[in-house]
């Protein structure tokens, strides 16, 4: 009984964090108020422009969670003869992706006074066509330190709770399910009260420029990048 229980709590918070990850992933204020307007304009139900943003968002989480998975020991086993080989090649990876946090994360605190321009007509006239809308969903969620951070996490997460594909692929698509879910949210909602939504979206991004969320976003990046690296060391000197 208690072996069910402890199975089942493993259960569910793996599912939990994989949610909440998947959330942070696919968190962007930018990306938000520029499918905010440009659902405004749009005269079709769901606009083109936000089809090709959740798309271009969707590709880059995909493309991470899938490579984060793929650079696990277990994964590479598969395809080195030696475990010598897979840890240290697995090492390397992780030592370079928690570099770049910490890099990412020295920038949002040396910029951290630098008012993030969040305007949706900016970025609506920036982007231009659904191709272009694409690209900057992609790029955007791709760079995402945020992002990077959450799919690093989650890609984990699932290669070390999962042992069989099936459930790999599973907990792949909740955790893609979780970041797209907001973009969903905003278009059914901008069909029935969208300078409603469109306000709220924007009273959000004054929030986060006021509160300045780059200081919290910067040392939370640079304490995980740090821990990722010194971990990847152990690992090779013990």
């Amino acid at each position: 009984m208690a072996d069910i229980a402890s199975v089942i709590l493993s259960l569910l918070t793996t599912l939990l964090a994989v949610v909440l990850l998947g959330i942070v992933a696919g968190f962007s204020p930018t990306l938000f108020i520029t499918q905010a307007t440009v659902d405004v304009k749009s005269t079709k139900k769901i606009s083109p422009y936000t089809i090709g943003l959740v798309v271009g968002v969707a590709l880059a989480i995909v493309l991470l969670i899938v490579l984060f998975q793929f650079i696990q020991p277990g994964v590479l086993r598969h395809f080195f003869n030696t475990t010598v080989r897979t840890i240290v090649i697995s090492v390397i990876f992780n030592g370079i992706v928690g570099l770049l946090l910490i890099a990412g994360g020295a920038w949002y605190l040396t910029h951290r006074n630098v008012a993030t321009k969040r305007s949706g007509r900016h970025a609506l006239k920036k982007t231009g066509g659904v191709s272009a809308m694409f690209s900057f969903g992609f790029f955007r969620t791709l760079t995402s330190v945020s992002g990077i951070a959450a799919t690093f996490l989650a890609g984990t997460i699932i290669a070390n709770s999962s042992v069989h594909f099936i459930e790999q692929l599973l907990y792949t698509l909740l955790f893609l399910a979780a970041a797209i879910t907001p973009f969903g949210g905003i278009a059914i909602l901008m069909r029935r009260e969208d300078k409603k939504v469109t306000r709220t979206v924007e009273y959000i991004n004054k929030q986060l420029d006021r509160f300045n969320y780059k200081t919290v976003l910067g040392i939370g990046a640079v304490i995980l990048g740090c821990c990722i690296v010194l971990a990847n060391v152990l690992t090779l000197i013990l």
